[in-house]
């Protein structure tokens, strides 16, 4: 299988070698099934929140395992994963997610503080996905649950932004 796309670089291994790992993160192992299994699962639960090609969704993370996830989830769906910069000031995250009219925003636990001082004015949000537990959020987990586990089965073009 040719790898033409961030896509297909999981789709490719997780045929090829779906045992060997793929990404270690601390103590997290996956292998290139598993990443592709829950990049779909992503991927669905992305398009059911309204995500289609071209649009932008948000992550607020240092490196984590559900980095991988999420940029593959997007690129099986033709959208675009903004790495906002966990360095930043609420202030500036704001812009950047409404900048680029990002529908959906996950965030991991360290930046939550964050996202509640900003989650009223951001003006595209809305869903944020708790990279942990939150009082008010849906987890990851949860909004992963039930999605299938197969490939969407986007595939990009030439021209597409992503």
């Amino acid at each position: 299988m040719a790898i033409e796309t961030v896509a297909d670089i999981i789709r490719t291994h997780a045929v090829e070698r779906p045992d060997a790992i793929a990404v270690e993160v601390g103590d997290q192992v996956a292998t290139f099934g598993d990443l592709d299994r829950r990049s779909s699962q992503l991927a669905h639960a992305l398009a059911a929140a309204g995500v289609g090609p071209g649009d932008r969704v948000a992550s607020i993370d240092k490196n984590s395992m559900e980095f991988f996830e999420i940029t593959f989830a997007l690129a099986k769906i033709g959208a675009v994963h903004v790495a906002v910069n966990w360095r930043l000031a609420p202030v500036e995250m704001q812009q950047i997610i409404d900048d680029a009219k990002a529908p959906v925003l996950l965030v991991a636990p360290d930046f939550y503080a964050h996202v509640e001082k900003i989650e009223g004015d951001l003006a595209t949000v809305r869903t944020i996905v708790a990279l942990g537990d939150h009082a008010r959020w849906a987890t990851y987990d949860a909004f992963l649950s039930g999605q299938p586990d197969t490939d969407p089965g986007h595939r990009a073009a030439g021209e597409d932004v992503a």
